[in-house]
């Protein structure tokens, strides 16, 4: 209704005027409309340019590998973005991410800290990781690591939903580890679909679960595809042994389905 008030006065307003002043007042229009687009999508700055996290599914820019960061450049312009932008998480996580790469770690963590006590997904894996490793001095904390990447998962970051299946996995929770791979290999993730291929060919859905190769084959050759390492050695490996002649027909049921709604319904799931 907002919009339908504001077109009726502007057309009201263009009553007797000049063309060339009505191609002007809609001209201005158009512009104000894009920039209130643009502000709601957010505005590439050039700290997103410089600072871009690859685990960042909110990010607005290419991504930067860590190592790739200049703090020379990345840290002013991030220190710039986050006056401009006092609310941002994006731009405090990556300021954060500048800061650590400029070996200015007790700031850094601060600024990554923030972002994650804010919500902001990419932040709490990256906190997470942090504590899990040890890294930039801060002191190992698996119970922090877990409750931080278990946040991020649950805001659907697929790089968090495969870190925390991954955990899980190693605390011997195949059930809960095989729902958190099934959510992030949907969503696209390598190395979780080669973890998803593995987990059906060793039928480790949940305890006594059957081996399935077939539904195996098909995530290994998903994440294959996207150049997974292990899953181009597993998916041949498979091959070899089954000579390439994998039997559709044998394909068990979509365990994804049925293990994920078991998880969300809180029941013991075996």
């Amino acid at each position: 209704m907002q919009n339908e008030r504001e077109m009726f006065v502007l057309h009201s307003r263009t009553k007797g005027m000049s063309l060339r002043h009505l191609i002007f007042v809609v001209a201005f229009a158009v512009w104000v409309m894009q920039a209130a687009a643009q502000a709601q999508n957010g505005e590439v700055t050039e700290c997103d340019r410089l600072a871009a996290s690859d685990i960042d599914f909110q990010r607005n820019s290419e991504p930067v590998a860590f190592k790739n960061i200049d703090p020379s450049l990345a840290i002013p312009a991030c220190t710039k973005a986050a006056t401009e932008s006092k609310n941002s998480s994006r731009i405090s996580y990556q300021l954060g991410r500048s800061l650590l790469a400029g070996k200015k770690w007790m700031e850094g963590l601060k600024h990554i800290r923030l972002a994650a006590e804010a919500g902001y997904a990419a932040a709490q894996l990256a906190l997470g990781d942090i504590y899990e490793s040890a890294s930039f001095g801060m002191v190992q904390d698996q119970k922090e690591a877990e409750l931080w990447i278990e946040k991020a998962a649950k805001q659907n970051n697929p790089k968090a939903q495969f870190r925390l299946g991954q955990r899980l996995a190693q605390a011997n929770d195949q059930t809960k580890a095989f729902g958190w791979y099934c959510r992030s290999a949907e969503e696209g993730d390598a190395d979780a679909q080669a973890s998803l291929g593995i987990a059906y060919l060793e039928g480790k859905a949940w305890i006594g679960a059957p081996s399935d190769p077939v539904r195996a084959s098909e995530w290994l050759a998903k994440a294959a595809a996207q150049g997974q390492r292990m899953a181009q050695q597993n998916l041949a490996l498979l091959q070899q042994q089954t000579r390439g002649k994998l039997n559709a027909r044998a394909k068990g049921s979509d365990k994804c389905d049925e293990v994920i709604k078991c998880l969300e319904s809180g029941r013991v799931c075996r």
